[in-house]
Parts: structure tokens; sequence; C-alpha cells
């Protein structure tokens, strides 16, 4: 066993700069699979702040040229893997069962398993009772009859709108709300 260790000090003496270089290699390879991991678990998406996308000028446009904002987060909330951002608009229709309201509420990914939450999410709600699918928008949707909101998945990121009487959301038709998430996703650009 000595004659073994003597004549690895001998390597060790003679190949110094290689075993250097060798274990260098080695540290180097472990720190990059250390940042790979860290890097897929990090916050590596930006949120989605839902009045960037819900303007004043689009909630004029929709509901008349007197609104009021309501933004009830400022920025968006990051719970986890997902952030979450608001924004509203009334018109200022002092007969609260004439109210007009414009709602948006984004849903954002900050990683790949916040996109995996917000599509597994949608899945379920979507195959709740009382929606109807929805083509022709997003990746997927679906309309909520009984809260008068249109939830679209698109690029991951899931939207739900709310267009119409504020005081009566069961009346609140598909068509209503394809005009608004329209306007919405088409300034939308991940």
């Amino acid at each position: 066993m000595k004659d073994f260790l003597e004549r690895i000090k001998l390597f060790i003496s003679r190949n110094l700069a290689q075993v250097i270089t060798v274990a260098a290699i080695i540290a180097l390879v472990c720190l990059g699979a250390a940042v790979s991991i860290y890097q897929s678990h990090r916050l590596a998406y930006p949120a989605v702040e839902a009045c960037n996308l819900l303007t004043e000028a689009t909630a004029k446009a929709m509901l008349g040229d007197k609104v009021n904002g309501i933004a009830s987060s400022e920025k968006p909330v990051t719970d986890g893997d997902v952030s979450t951002s608001d924004c509203s608009y009334t018109d200022l229709n002092p007969v609260e069962t004439e109210m007009k309201i414009a709602a948006l509420l984004v849903m954002s990914p900050r990683n790949a398993s916040g996109e995996t939450e917000i599509n597994a999410v949608f899945k379920s709600d979507k195959s709740s009772s009382n929606v109807q699918a929805v083509r022709d928008i997003g990746d997927s949707a679906f309309f909520n009859k009984s809260l008068g909101q249109l939830n679209v998945l698109y690029k991951n990121t899931r939207f739900i709108f709310s267009y119409g009487l504020a005081e009566s959301a069961e009346d609140t038709t598909v068509e209503d709300q394809l005009s608004f998430a329209k306007t919405i996703l088409a300034k939308y650009n991940p």
C-alpha cells in the first residue's frame, strides 16, 4: 500500500498541471449542471400586466368616453410558478343595474412548471358544467355561462374576459366577450 501511495505522489508531482486541469474540468461540469438545474426552476418568464393590455383607451372605445379604472393589483402577484394580474373599468353610469364593465384577469406562467399548472387548471375548468366550448380564438377557449366570462388559453397564458352589464353576468353573450377578447389578444405578444 505504501508503494502505491508513493507512485501516486510521484505521478501527481510529475503531472501536476494535468491533474489540476482535470480537476478544474470536473468542477466546471458539476457547476454547469447545478446552474442548469437552478435556471430551469427560477422565474424565467416575465409576468403579464393586465392593465398593459386593457388600457384606458381600449376601455373608452368599449364603454364610452367616461370610464373609471379599477386596477386591483397594480403589479402582478406571483404565487409559486404563476403570476396573476387584473384590470377593470366601468362606465360611469349612476344606475348600478345599467353599469357596464370591462374586466381582464391574466394568469401567466413564470416557468415551465407554471405552464403545466395553468394548462391543467384550464383543462379542468373547461370540463366543468355550464360551460360552452368556443372556437377560433387562442389555443383553447370556453364560455362560462353562469359567470358570463370567456376563458382563453393562449400561448400558455390564461385570460378571463368579462364585458357587459356588471349586475347581470348571466345575460352576457359569447359574442360580446369575443369582441373584447380579440381586441386584447391582438396586443399580446409574449
